[in-house]
């Protein structure tokens, strides 16, 4: 019994010493795992953040180096503009002189009188848009539309209408079509407004209904009622499908390409003319049928407010 005891013991102490072994590898064991698990996180974490933030960084540069080249351009652009707006408000002065010398001439003809009117009248509306450009007014924008000087004065209804619609009588009178202008009597004989925007919106959409319609008629109507004075032009032209009616007004906006093809257009007279409509207080609008013809019209307050919008 004595020596079973010794023997025992030292079983005892060798089965402690092996549980211990075995604990010391297995903590050494979770030990490395750890640390492996670690180095992991830190290679999926750190190493990518990294990588990502250099990528951020090099990103930013190539866009800011792209702003600059940006800004660099339409200053030059706006450079180029201005150079090329100076060089042609002088030609444009000159013809204008040499037109008005020739009208006091007696011994013109009642029709070379009025190819002369309407050819100062065009050239003095085109001086109005080159002097747009240099005007400071013209650098603020409205969303993506840049702003136009509005300058309300009196001015007869009738003479502003009569001007834009003369514009394009002898090209009507060369296709043959149908060209005719009514005023109603309850239109007042001046308004408040500006009449050289009123006049480049008419001719715009008066420009739009020449170049859509190749037979038929074409109207100018003006009418007005106790608040606004209405103008509307009505062809008989190609007309407008329903699903293009809501993007005609946008900038650049195009026909589809056959007829951009056949009638050409940048797709800047509508969204510009709702744009001066917007600014004299007014709204434009459109009823078309494709095929058929459209109803061009729009509406200013007879008591208006100039709108930046």
């Amino acid at each position: 019994m004595r020596e079973s005891e010794p023997r025992i013991a030292r079983s005892q102490r060798q089965g402690w010493c092996v549980r211990l072994e075995g604990e010391l590898t297995t903590f050494a064991v979770y030990l490395i795992g750890a640390a492996l698990m670690l180095l992991m996180w830190w290679w999926l974490f750190q190493s990518p953040g990294m990588f990502f933030k250099q990528h951020a960084q090099k990103r930013l540069q190539d866009l800011d180096a792209q702003k600059q080249a940006c800004i660099d351009k339409a200053l030059t652009h706006a450079r180029l503009v201005d150079e090329v707006v100076l060089a042609m408000r002088k030609p444009m002065q000159a013809v204008l002189q040499l037109n008005g010398r020739v009208r006091q001439r007696n011994d013109l003809s009642p029709q070379v009188v009025m190819y002369l009117t309407q050819a100062n009248d065009a050239v003095a509306h085109l001086q109005t848009i080159v002097n747009d450009l240099l005007d400071p007014i013209h650098n603020r924008t409205h969303g993506d539309m840049p702003l136009l000087r509005v300058t309300l004065l009196p001015c007869v209804v009738r003479e502003v209408v009569m001007q834009a619609f003369d514009w394009f009588a002898l090209r009507c009178q060369q296709l043959g079509l149908n060209y005719r202008c009514q005023l109603d009597d309850d239109v007042p004989e001046q308004m408040l407004t500006d009449a050289h925007r009123v006049r480049q919106v008419l001719i715009n959409l008066l420009g739009n209904a020449v170049k859509f319609t190749q037979e038929g008629r074409i109207s100018l109507h003006v009418s007005a009622d106790a608040y606004h004075v209405t103008f509307e032009v009505e062809d008989t032209g190609v007309g407008i499908a329903s699903h293009q009616q809501a993007i005609i007004f946008e900038r650049y906006a195009q026909a589809p390409n056959s007829q951009q093809e056949r009638y050409g257009g940048h797709g800047l007279g509508l969204s510009i003319s709702r744009q001066l409509v917007a600014q004299l207080g007014g709204q434009l609008g459109v009823v078309s049928v494709l095929g058929q013809g459209s109803r061009f019209w729009f509406n200013l307050p007879r008591n208006p407010t100039i709108s930046a919008d």
